[in-house]
């Protein structure tokens, strides 16, 4: 595996609270003429949404403490809506490969926000701590691409929230529901 200094060093640094500086699209562009095309797959690999990730063609330690992280996540958000709706759980749990300690407490601080866009930004902000988490001993390799390249993603995710957004889907829920009632 590579050491990147000079590709990493020019990334601009990445804030939670920041817009992105360019796109995933282009981050992955940009990497494309330093890497072999094992890393830059590995690379590619980094999704944010981790059901698109082959778990077969993970070689990389980061990506596969990911996985299980965002994992054990989305189990705590099925444990919530399940005893919320007073349905069983087990046919919506994602298998996980670990357990994250403290992912339980996380989610349920994020899920006594008010609104769901606070609920939204506070789980993203999760991930983007666990990425941080990550980050020590990692500053010119392969690691350090995949955190940057997840967390340039987690700021497009919260980019793309919008008041507008929100009201149009709003509306076509809520007709959807007023078109299915018998």
């Amino acid at each position: 595996m590579g050491e990147y200094y000079y590709i990493v060093s020019s990334l601009p640094y990445l804030s939670f609270q920041d817009s992105p500086p360019f796109s995933h699209e282009e981050f992955l562009e940009g990497c494309d003429l330093w890497l072999s095309n094992q890393e830059r797959a590995q690379l590619g690999l980094g999704l944010l949404d981790v059901e698109r990730i082959p778990q077969d063609l993970i070689a990389n330690d980061l990506l596969l403490r990911w996985v299980s992280y965002e994992n054990t996540l989305r189990n705590e958000l099925v444990r919530h809506r399940a005893r919320n709706l007073g349905i069983g759980e087990e046919k919506y749990m994602r298998e996980r490969p670990g357990l994250e300690v403290g992912a339980a407490e996380e989610v349920h601080k994020a899920l006594q926000l008010p609104s769901l866009r606070e609920k939204e930004i506070a789980l993203l902000e999760i991930r983007w701590d666990f990425l941080s988490d990550m980050e020590p001993g990692h500053y010119f390799d392969l690691t350090a691409l995949i955190i940057y390249g997840l967390k340039l993603q987690i700021l497009e995710r919260m980019q793309s929230f919008s008041e507008e957004k929100g009201r149009q889907l709003l509306k076509i829920v809520c007709e959807r529901n007023l078109n299915e009632r018998p």
